[in-house]
């Protein structure tokens, strides 16, 4: 560091702002802190458009310096995001008035799943606006930001013509940042193997233009200031096209910086770079401390600059191949914790992968950028380039299948403990600070044994800190999941294993891959010994099928128990044969049994034998659960006829925590059943402002009289439940 005082003292300022960050005292507009996550607002607004992005069904429009009117206050200067019908022809540069349904963005409803409203913050923006209503007041255009954003259309529609659906828009996430209508296959894919970065635009993308047009500009003799001030202005200029994301403003102040080395003859220091580069944007926007891209990105270089170096020293190599390994492993161990911080799992073969992919992404890019320029005049050239393009990633979806197709090839590790990652990249710096002051040490170290050891303690630190978390505490821990408008409760026995009741939505697309299984992969589960559906609706079983169609390389799922077959309908007919074809055992559990795990007890009590009412709500399988002097009822959907003889069949008793029925339905939950029941606490599953009206008021006043204390996923988010069979412990996501 006394050679580097300028990165010295912008890591410190860092330090300051993770602090003042983390304490909330800078970063946050506290004008918006009104906003609760399950409500919304009429509101006007009046802002200028800074930015447009087309989406299938919508345009989204950026505005800033806006006037917002909202919930009889006022609000000046604020960043709001506005979805509109594509029939508005809107221009970026607008002043337009809107007036609306206005929205705060959902944070973590769950343990592990993604935080919008952390991610907006970061960007300054704050509230949602559906429009019902818009009005230009000023016509004038911003003419550079609006010709970009009609070429980014045009370049996806003509790489979208070139190369097909499916590789069209691989390409315009990888050159242009349009993921909006990526195959979520595809995505998936590219995530399970460790090479989901190559879907974004990052450092690699900008170094490949920015140096490679200012290497043609100086070879062509123009000079170094002509050269840098021309390839910054054009790498400027992509990175508005592609929106301004974080890895790419970071790769643009880098090699704004590298230019004026070279320009002044000075040296180009990496790692005061990122440093100085890191502070200016936190500066700017101080919630990218908390972004995972920002982490990623400069957690990445980190291991170029740093670890990289340090490793290859340790074993020195000349073997090209040797060389490249060396080099994964280091960005590899440097990004670990990280990405087992966000992501809960590892690719086992990505360093592997990446050795094959990252050097031929730079004729992904070439063919996809010089194609799409011939496609303008020269059909037959743009053909051959796209065709080598398509040949690549045709090659990495073969290098992804063949990587999924090997057993156990993700490994599934749970969030590891803030204290552990701490530990682990505390280890790692004394690691590469005994390597670089070794070089001056007149003493000889054994450099490999060096290696070896900070090996060991590395992985050990990260395996416990992801292993402790893990460990049971004769407790028996539920959670109610927020899956919106639907269902989805998991349960942690005292034994450790893992099972789920129901799970489901009907209004969050892919509710297993954006809820469930984040949640399930955060708390590293591995495998559900038992899922049971209570009945067929998709909101209660359209998460478990997505899980049963990832078998491979997902979360198992042991056996599938469903209700007597006299109430199955086609949609429990086609959930039992996809089980059957993935390997899922799939068995009945009908009144009467009864499934023990030590001393929890899980007893059926519905449909009885002398139900025929057919399928649907009425014929929920509803569950018992007992642990010591704890019980718990579960009762899927059930109301009706199902309901008035589960009350009448003598098998229902006190119970300290009621899963409401239907959602909190009006028609479910009668006095008389609450009277029999008599349960203390009261959870009702269901999404945030639904068509639906859920929970009834009717519902929640029946709750009230009978004393119960009531959480709601609406405002509570996930609700957890911890109990060693008599004491309890209770807690949500959402305060």
């Amino acid at each position: 560091m006394r050679k580097r005082p300028l990165c010295f003292v912008t890591m410190g300022l860092i330090i300051v702002q993770i602090l003042l960050t983390g304490g909330h005292f800078i970063g946050y507009d506290k004008a918006f802190s009104f906003l609760a996550e399950d409500e919304s607002y009429v509101a006007e607004v009046v802002g200028t458009v800074y930015k447009r992005e087309e989406k299938p069904k919508c345009q989204i429009l950026y505005l800033k310096k806006s006037r917002i009117h909202i919930n009889k206050k006022s609000i000046d200067n604020s960043n709001i995001l506005v979805r509109v019908e594509t029939k508005n022809h809107i221009l970026i540069g607008n002043k337009i008035k809107v007036i609306g349904k206005a929205t705060g963005f959902q944070s973590a409803r769950n343990a592990g799943n993604f935080d919008l409203k952390k991610y907006y913050a970061s960007r300054k923006i704050y509230m949602q606006i559906q429009a019902d209503n818009v009005k230009i007041l000023d016509y004038k255009v911003s003419c550079l930001k609006e010709k970009l954003a009609v070429l980014r259309k045009n370049w996806k529609n003509l790489l979208l013509e070139h190369m097909g659906e499916q590789y069209g828009n691989i390409v315009s996430a990888m050159l242009i940042g349009d993921k909006s209508e990526l195959d979520t296959k595809t995505a998936r894919m590219y995530k399970q193997t460790g090479i989901g970065h190559v879907l974004a635009i990052s450092g690699l993308h900008m170094s490949f233009i920015g140096v490679g047009i200012y290497s043609i500009l100086r070879k062509s003799g123009l000079s170094f200031v002509g050269s840098g001030i021309i390839s910054f202005a054009l790498l400027t200029t992509y990175t508005v096209l592609t929106g301004c994301g974080v890895s790419t403003l970071r790769a643009l102040i880098m090699f704004l910086i590298r230019m004026g080395a070279e320009i002044t003859g000075k040296d180009y220091d990496m790692v005061t770079s990122m440093a100085v580069t890191a502070c200016v944007m936190c500066l700017v926007r101080p919630l990218y401390l908390m972004d995972a891209g920002f982490i990623l990105s400069n957690t990445a270089l980190i291991g170029i600059a740093v670890v990289m170096p340090c490793i290859q020293e340790c074993f020195p190599s000349k073997n090209k191949f040797a060389k490249a390994l060396l080099s994964g492993i280091g960005i590899q161990i440097t990004l670990l914790p990280v990405i087992l911080y966000y992501y809960f799992e590892i690719p086992l073969f990505s360093i592997a992968i990446n050795i094959l992919v990252v050097p031929l992404m730079s004729a992904v890019l070439g063919t996809g950028i010089f194609g799409s320029l011939f496609g303008i005049f020269w059909g037959q050239g743009a053909k051959i380039l796209f065709s080598i393009c398509k040949f690549i990633l045709w090659f990495y979806g073969v290098l992804c299948n063949i990587s999924l197709k090997i057993p156990k090839s993700i490994w599934i590790t749970g969030r590891p403990m803030f204290a552990g990652i701490l530990i682990y990249y505390g280890s790692l710096f004394c690691f590469c600070y005994i390597v670089v002051c070794s070089r001056s040490w007149k003493i000889k170290l054994r450099k490999k044994r060096i290696a070896g050891l900070s090996g060991f303690i590395l992985f050990s630190t990260l395996w416990l800190s992801c292993y402790i978390p893990q460990i049971n505490k004769n407790e028996l821990i539920v959670t109610m999941l927020d899956v919106g408008q639907g269902d989805g409760l998991h349960i942690k026995t005292p034994t450790g294993q893992h099972l789920f009741i129901d799970g489901g939505s009907s209004n969050i697309a892919h509710i297993g891959e954006q809820r469930i299984g984040p949640f399930l992969k955060c708390n590293g589960v591995k495998k559900l010994e038992y899922v049971m559906i209570s009945h067929s609706d998709a909101d209660h079983k359209n998460g478990i099928e997505e899980l049963l169609k990832d078998q491979k390389n997902g979360i198992k799922i042991g056996t599938l128990l469903l209700p007597e077959k006299k109430v199955w309908d086609e949609g429990i007919e086609e959930l039992a044969q996809l089980a059957n074809k993935t390997g899922t055992n799939v068995k009945i559990f009908e009144v009467g049994q009864t499934m023990t795990d030590g001393k929890i007890r899980m007893k059926c009590l519905a449909p009885g034998k002398e139900y025929q009412s057919g399928s649907g709500n009425q014929a929920s399988m509803v569950l018992e659960l007992k642990y010591k002097k704890f019980s718990m009822l579960f009762t899927g959907d059930i109301e009706g006829e199902g309901e008035r003889q589960l009350e009448n069949s003598g098998k229902l008793r006190k119970c300290y925590v009621l899963k409401v029925a239907h959602h909190g339905s009006k028609n479910s939950t009668s006095e008389k059943f609450l009277e029999k029941t008599k349960p203390e606490i009261a959870w009702i599953s269901s999404g945030i402002n639904n068509r639906y009206g859920h929970p009834g008021k009717e519902t929640l006043k029946r709750l009230k009289k009978y004393g119960c204390q009531i959480y709601r996923t609406q405002k509570n988010g996930a609700v957890t439940l911890k109990t060693d069979g008599h004491k309890i412990e209770l807690y949500s996501v959402i305060k």
